[in-house]
């Protein structure tokens, strides 16, 4: 501050220390994150090298006082302000010639908007600073660059129904009276993005074109480059693996899949204890004590009871065993017989990657997926079909439903106001993937940035987002999760009765075995 001062009279060091321990910069210095500015300067050129330079690392919202070494005409001076202005830096009283302090009011009604330059030298105001930011913009543009998405961006020409995230940007211009502008011919920067992940189309189209504002959908960890700045999030959206409905099992394969291997194991092996235990009691031969226990475990008329304690005990124990194994299997047929069997659910990771479902999801979930296990993120990628990146973003659910035969990474909110009979799906709801965010992305030292944070809190508060949201949904087109084929009522089939005739069948054969053994 020294340095400066010298050159300052006691009134215009008064203004000076207005900036609240600026930091003083000359051409050789980056700036970096300070709150004010001294930029010395020697021409305009430098300056502007200066900014192109710097304009990443520069706050362009502080108070910044840009000193000149000599005399420049008005003309110069106008040209100055347009190129801070052109790199969002407003904020600026230029100090010309050692001599006067000039600057502009970019939002007043003479400056149309910061398309004009009406210079105020020396005004009477020590502090220029004050008012340069207005608190409504009095229709003043601003540029907004979209792409569609759902139901939540249609169409921002569509009064009636533009898409739930124009609702909200228009509700936000009206609230800062802004002309919001929104701009045709955008480049595709939304489905790039997925395949890409990352912004870099909607960077260059923004910096290019000069625009203000983008709708972009993001992550929550996500942090766009130093290029951009995003407010805080519009919406926020879970991501779940969403899969088909659960498909029917043939039951005729369950006959003998109703008891487990280790009953079955622990069922014969009792058998054959039984056997030989009886064996040692009655000693008779083992091939008849075996004939003897499958008679029992059959319920067949047994015509020789033992007649001491010890036998008679262990007689009535099996008895009862061979009863509750019995009735034990036939509510277990009759569940079969009776109810539908359906896939096991899916509600976790680890049941997914058991399971034989494939999956649909673009490479740019992968960062998210390497958050498990390492062997859970290498079978997941193995389930991956190998055309996902070229599936259609805004198609997605009619693709999905389409055909029905492997599973995707969507919003639960979104699938349910977008799908009739969404509760089919099964969802893995144990395991979010990741939350999406919806957010508005400015170009580096926006000016209303802090303001549109603010109008995005009030409009939250107010709760008209989940109105425009349900609006939204009312108007599109409902997707249906179709029934499965043996969902709808047929004709009675010799399909449909084949476990019966394979149950007599079993009967049968097992009567025949045991008149063979007889003989």
């Amino acid at each position: 501050m020294a340095t400066v001062g010298t050159f300052l009279s006691d009134e215009r060091l008064e203004f000076i220390f207005h900036l609240n321990q600026p930091k003083i910069v000359t051409n050789t210095q980056i700036p970096g994150e300070f709150e004010n500015y001294i930029l010395i300067e020697n021409s305009l050129d430098i300056l502007r090298d200066s900014l192109e330079k710097w304009k990443y690392n520069f706050n362009t919202r502080g108070n910044i006082l840009v000193i000149f070494q000599k005399n420049y005409t008005e003309d110069d001076l106008r040209s100055a302000f347009e190129t801070l202005w052109s790199f969002y830096i407003y904020n600026v009283v230029i100090y010309n010639n050692w001599t006067d302090f000039v600057t502009w009011y970019p939002y007043k009604r003479e400056n149309k908007c910061g398309n004009r330059v009406n210079l105020v030298t020396n005004p009477k105001s020590l502090n220029m600073f004050e008012n340069k930011i207005p608190k409504h913009l009095g229709g003043c543009p601003i540029t907004v660059t979209w792409n569609n998405m759902s139901f939540g961006i249609k169409s921002p020409f569509e009064d009636r129904d533009p898409g739930y995230v124009i609702e909200a940007i228009n509700t936000i211009g009206k609230i800062i009276d802004a002309n919001i502008t929104y701009l045709k011919n955008n480049s595709n920067y939304f489905i790039l993005s997925l395949k890409t992940g990352n912004y870099f189309h909607l960077i260059q189209d923004m910096t290019t074109r000069k625009i203000d504002l983008g709708v972009t959908i993001a992550g929550e960890s996500v942090r766009f480059e130093k290029e951009l700045e995003t407010t805080k999030p519009l919406f926020r959206m879970d991501q779940y693996f969403i899969l088909p409905p659960r498909k029917k099992i043939r039951n005729s394969g369950k006959i003998f899949g109703i008891f487990s291997l280790g009953t079955w194991s622990i069922t014969f092996a009792t058998l054959l204890i039984m056997a030989t235990f009886w064996k040692y009691l009655t000693q008779i031969s083992l091939v008849t004590t075996v004939f003897y226990m499958v008679q029992l475990s059959l319920q067949c008329v047994v015509n020789r009871i033992p007649k001491k304690t010890i036998p008679r005990i262990v007689f009535l124990l099996y008895i009862f065993f061979i009863m509750n194994l019995s009735w034990f299997y036939t509510s277990q047929m009759s569940s079969v017989l009776t109810s539908p069997s359906y896939e096991p659910k899916i509600r976790t990771i680890s049941e997914l990657v058991q399971s034989e479902k494939k999956l649909k999801f673009y490479s740019t979930y992968k960062r998210h997926l390497e958050s498990y296990d390492p062997k859970i993120f290498e079978i997941l990628m193995s389930k991956r079909l190998t055309n996902s990146d070229t599936l259609n973003p805004f198609g997605i659910i009619e693709d999905f439903l389409t055909h029905l035969n492997f599973g995707v990474i969507l919003s639960h909110e979104e699938s349910s106001h977008v799908i009739k009979n969404s509760q089919k799906l099964e969802i893995v709801s144990e395991n979010k993937i990741h939350t999406v965010t919806i957010t508005l992305s400015t170009r580096k030292g926006f000016l209303f940035l802090h303001k549109l944070e603010e109008c995005i809190l009030r409009v939250q508060e107010s709760g008209l987002i989940s109105k425009w949201i349900y609006d939204a949904s009312v108007s599109i087109r409902k997707f249906t999760v179709a029934n499965q084929e043996d969902d709808a009522p047929v004709p009675l089939k010799l399909d449909n009765i084949f476990v019966s005739f394979l149950i007599l069948l079993l009967g049968l054969a097992t009567s025949l075995s045991i008149f063979i053994i007889e003989l």
